[in-house]
Protein backbone atom coordinates (compact mmCIF):
# COMPACT_ATOMS: atom_id res chain seq x y z
CA UNK A 1 0.00 0.00 0.00
CA UNK A 2 1.45 3.76 -1.25
CA UNK A 3 1.93 5.87 1.88
CA UNK A 4 2.72 9.94 1.71
CA UNK A 5 4.39 12.34 4.03
CA UNK A 6 2.36 15.22 4.84
CA UNK A 7 2.13 18.04 7.07
CA UNK A 8 -0.83 19.01 8.68
CA UNK A 9 -1.45 21.47 6.79
CA UNK A 10 -0.63 19.99 3.76
CA UNK A 11 -3.57 16.97 4.46
CA UNK A 12 -5.83 19.27 5.10
CA UNK A 13 -5.68 21.03 2.10
CA UNK A 14 -5.03 18.44 -0.22
CA UNK A 15 -7.30 15.72 1.44
CA UNK A 16 -10.08 18.02 3.18
CA UNK A 17 -11.34 18.42 6.65
CA UNK A 18 -12.73 14.77 6.42
CA UNK A 19 -10.00 13.63 8.00
CA UNK A 20 -9.98 15.17 11.39
CA UNK A 21 -12.96 14.95 11.76
CA UNK A 22 -12.80 12.38 14.34
CA UNK A 23 -10.85 15.23 16.81
CA UNK A 24 -13.06 17.53 15.92
CA UNK A 25 -15.73 18.22 19.32
CA UNK A 26 -18.89 20.26 19.34
CA UNK A 27 -17.29 22.63 21.71
CA UNK A 28 -16.77 26.32 19.62
CA UNK A 29 -14.12 28.87 20.56
CA UNK A 30 -14.13 32.46 20.38
CA UNK A 31 -12.61 32.13 16.93
CA UNK A 32 -15.53 30.36 15.55
CA UNK A 33 -13.90 27.25 15.10
CA UNK A 34 -13.76 23.85 16.66
CA UNK A 35 -11.20 24.01 19.40
CA UNK A 36 -9.36 20.55 17.78
CA UNK A 37 -5.72 19.86 17.49
CA UNK A 38 -5.76 20.33 13.50
CA UNK A 39 -7.86 23.91 13.55
CA UNK A 40 -5.54 25.14 16.63
CA UNK A 41 -2.21 24.08 15.51
CA UNK A 42 -2.54 25.22 11.40
CA UNK A 43 -2.17 28.37 12.13
CA UNK A 44 0.68 28.13 14.84
CA UNK A 45 2.61 25.70 12.20
CA UNK A 46 2.48 28.47 9.90
CA UNK A 47 3.85 30.91 12.47
CA UNK A 48 7.24 28.53 13.25
CA UNK A 49 7.59 27.16 9.74
CA UNK A 50 7.82 31.21 8.87
CA UNK A 51 10.39 31.68 11.57
CA UNK A 52 12.14 28.62 10.30
CA UNK A 53 12.12 29.73 6.91
CA UNK A 54 13.71 33.43 8.10
CA UNK A 55 16.45 31.19 10.45
CA UNK A 56 17.23 29.50 7.25
CA UNK A 57 17.51 32.50 4.89
CA UNK A 58 20.08 34.01 7.42
CA UNK A 59 21.96 31.35 8.65
CA UNK A 60 20.62 31.26 11.80
CA UNK A 61 19.78 27.51 11.84
CA UNK A 62 17.81 25.06 9.66
CA UNK A 63 15.18 23.45 11.64
CA UNK A 64 12.41 21.70 9.73
CA UNK A 65 8.87 20.29 9.80
CA UNK A 66 8.49 16.61 10.37
CA UNK A 67 5.94 15.36 7.82
CA UNK A 68 3.03 12.80 9.42
CA UNK A 69 3.04 9.45 7.45
CA UNK A 70 -0.33 8.89 6.10
CA UNK A 71 -2.17 5.83 3.90
CA UNK A 72 -4.49 7.60 1.64
CA UNK A 73 -7.53 5.69 1.28
CA UNK A 74 -9.04 5.53 -1.71
CA UNK A 75 -12.57 5.41 -3.76
CA UNK A 76 -13.19 5.00 -7.10
CA UNK A 77 -9.76 6.06 -8.23
CA UNK A 78 -9.97 8.99 -6.26
CA UNK A 79 -8.60 9.87 -2.93
CA UNK A 80 -11.10 10.47 -0.17
CA UNK A 81 -9.43 10.41 3.33
CA UNK A 82 -6.18 9.10 4.87
CA UNK A 83 -5.42 7.91 8.05
CA UNK A 84 -1.75 7.74 9.90
CA UNK A 85 0.39 5.20 9.05
CA UNK A 86 2.90 5.98 12.06
CA UNK A 87 2.84 8.19 15.09
CA UNK A 88 4.43 11.04 14.37
CA UNK A 89 7.55 11.69 17.39
CA UNK A 90 8.00 15.43 17.37
CA UNK A 91 6.99 18.21 15.04
CA UNK A 92 10.12 19.51 14.02
CA UNK A 93 13.88 18.86 14.37
CA UNK A 94 16.69 20.88 13.42
CA UNK A 95 20.08 22.24 14.23
CA UNK A 96 21.01 25.42 15.55
CA UNK A 97 24.84 26.64 16.02
CA UNK A 98 26.01 22.88 15.87
CA UNK A 99 23.62 21.82 18.95
CA UNK A 100 20.89 19.20 17.44
CA UNK A 101 17.04 20.38 18.54
CA UNK A 102 14.09 18.51 18.78
CA UNK A 103 10.71 20.94 19.28
CA UNK A 104 7.33 19.75 19.97
CA UNK A 105 4.54 22.14 19.44
CA UNK A 106 1.39 22.87 20.93
CA UNK A 107 -1.52 25.41 20.76
CA UNK A 108 -4.22 25.58 22.88
CA UNK A 109 -7.25 28.60 23.15
CA UNK A 110 -8.09 27.23 26.98
CA UNK A 111 -6.34 28.84 30.29
CA UNK A 112 -4.27 25.79 30.72
CA UNK A 113 -2.77 22.91 28.58
CA UNK A 114 -2.56 19.44 29.84
CA UNK A 115 1.17 18.30 30.40
CA UNK A 116 -0.19 14.62 29.03
CA UNK A 117 -0.53 16.17 25.38
CA UNK A 118 3.10 15.56 24.97
CA UNK A 119 2.18 12.02 24.35
CA UNK A 120 4.21 9.01 26.11
CA UNK A 121 5.93 8.01 22.81
CA UNK A 122 6.87 11.59 22.39
CA UNK A 123 8.24 11.89 26.14
CA UNK A 124 10.37 8.84 25.36
CA UNK A 125 11.40 10.09 22.29
CA UNK A 126 12.46 13.72 23.46
CA UNK A 127 14.41 11.95 26.78
CA UNK A 128 16.15 9.63 24.28
CA UNK A 129 17.13 12.84 22.41
CA UNK A 130 18.47 14.56 25.64
CA UNK A 131 20.18 11.55 26.37
CA UNK A 132 22.27 11.50 23.31
CA UNK A 133 23.41 14.82 23.41
CA UNK A 134 20.47 17.31 21.68
CA UNK A 135 18.27 19.70 23.14
CA UNK A 136 14.81 19.61 23.55
CA UNK A 137 11.96 22.00 24.05
CA UNK A 138 7.57 22.54 24.06
CA UNK A 139 7.24 25.23 21.74
CA UNK A 140 3.58 26.44 23.48
CA UNK A 141 0.85 29.03 21.92
CA UNK A 142 -2.15 30.02 24.32
CA UNK A 143 -4.45 31.79 21.58
CA UNK A 144 -1.85 32.70 19.36
CA UNK A 145 -1.19 35.88 22.03
CA UNK A 146 1.24 34.18 24.33
CA UNK A 147 4.00 31.61 23.24
CA UNK A 148 6.31 30.02 25.50
CA UNK A 149 9.58 27.93 24.50
CA UNK A 150 10.14 25.75 27.53
CA UNK A 151 12.99 23.05 28.05
CA UNK A 152 12.11 19.45 27.79
CA UNK A 153 14.48 19.47 31.00
CA UNK A 154 11.41 21.69 32.74
CA UNK A 155 8.07 19.77 31.34
CA UNK A 156 9.30 16.67 31.63
CA UNK A 157 10.35 17.34 35.90
CA UNK A 158 6.77 19.06 35.40
CA UNK A 159 5.25 15.81 34.67
CA UNK A 160 7.46 13.83 37.33
CA UNK A 161 6.54 15.67 40.44
CA UNK A 162 2.62 15.66 38.93
CA UNK A 163 2.61 11.66 38.63
CA UNK A 164 4.95 11.08 41.87
CA UNK A 165 3.02 13.82 43.93
CA UNK A 166 2.06 11.88 46.61
CA UNK A 167 6.05 10.26 47.10
CA UNK A 168 7.94 11.77 49.54
CA UNK A 169 10.84 11.70 47.32
CA UNK A 170 9.36 13.96 44.55
CA UNK A 171 7.88 16.61 46.49
CA UNK A 172 10.65 19.08 44.75
CA UNK A 173 9.09 22.60 44.11
CA UNK A 174 12.06 24.41 42.26
CA UNK A 175 14.34 23.43 38.91
CA UNK A 176 17.29 25.58 38.34
CA UNK A 177 19.86 25.68 35.22
CA UNK A 178 23.57 27.11 36.50
CA UNK A 179 22.04 29.89 38.37
CA UNK A 180 18.73 30.57 37.51
CA UNK A 181 15.88 28.96 39.40
CA UNK A 182 12.41 27.93 38.61
CA UNK A 183 9.32 27.09 40.51
CA UNK A 184 8.14 23.21 39.19
CA UNK A 185 4.24 23.41 38.63
CA UNK A 186 2.91 20.38 40.26
CA UNK A 187 -0.07 20.11 38.58
CA UNK A 188 -1.95 17.89 35.84
CA UNK A 189 -1.58 21.19 33.59
CA UNK A 190 -0.03 24.59 33.35
CA UNK A 191 -1.61 28.35 32.51
CA UNK A 192 0.09 31.50 31.21
CA UNK A 193 0.64 32.44 34.83
CA UNK A 194 2.58 29.71 35.84
CA UNK A 195 5.06 29.79 33.01
CA UNK A 196 7.99 31.04 34.22
CA UNK A 197 8.51 34.09 32.72
CA UNK A 198 12.06 33.70 31.10
CA UNK A 199 10.66 30.57 28.65
CA UNK A 200 8.38 33.63 27.06
CA UNK A 201 8.73 35.14 23.66
CA UNK A 202 7.28 37.15 21.87
CA UNK A 203 5.75 38.14 18.06
CA UNK A 204 7.23 41.23 17.14
CA UNK A 205 4.15 42.82 16.23
CA UNK A 206 5.91 45.69 13.92
CA UNK A 207 7.19 43.26 11.59
CA UNK A 208 4.64 39.85 12.41
CA UNK A 209 8.31 37.84 13.07
CA UNK A 210 8.65 35.22 15.55
CA UNK A 211 11.87 35.03 16.55
CA UNK A 212 11.52 31.60 19.36
CA UNK A 213 15.72 30.79 19.17
CA UNK A 214 17.04 34.64 19.41
CA UNK A 215 14.05 35.16 22.43
CA UNK A 216 15.16 32.23 24.35
CA UNK A 217 18.80 32.08 24.09
CA UNK A 218 18.87 35.87 25.09
CA UNK A 219 18.93 34.82 28.51
CA UNK A 220 21.42 32.43 28.44
CA UNK A 221 19.86 29.00 29.66
CA UNK A 222 18.90 25.47 27.53
CA UNK A 223 21.89 25.43 25.32
CA UNK A 224 23.97 24.12 26.96
CA UNK A 225 24.30 20.74 28.70
CA UNK A 226 25.37 21.45 32.29
CA UNK A 227 24.14 20.14 35.96
CA UNK A 228 20.17 20.59 36.50
CA UNK A 229 19.12 20.86 40.30
CA UNK A 230 15.80 20.39 42.02
CA UNK A 231 15.32 21.76 44.89
CA UNK A 232 12.93 21.33 48.14
CA UNK A 233 13.88 24.14 50.96
CA UNK A 234 17.20 22.70 52.13
CA UNK A 235 17.07 19.43 50.37
CA UNK A 236 18.99 19.65 46.73
CA UNK A 237 19.04 16.74 44.07
CA UNK A 238 21.64 17.21 40.99
CA UNK A 239 20.98 15.59 37.96
CA UNK A 240 23.45 16.05 34.35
Amino acid sequence: MAKINLTQSEARKILGDNIFAEDTPKRKTGTGLPDNHANRGMKFEKIINDANEMYRKGNVAVITKVPTEFIPVRRGGQIVTAKVAHKSVVDYLGVWEGIPIAIEAKSTNQKRLAYDEVQPHQEQFLDDWMESGGRAFVLVSFGLERFFFIPWDYWSFCIACWKHKNMPDWDYDHISFGELSFPLNRKASISVEEVPVQFEVEMNKRNGTFDYIGGFANVGIGWERGVIALHHNKRKKETS
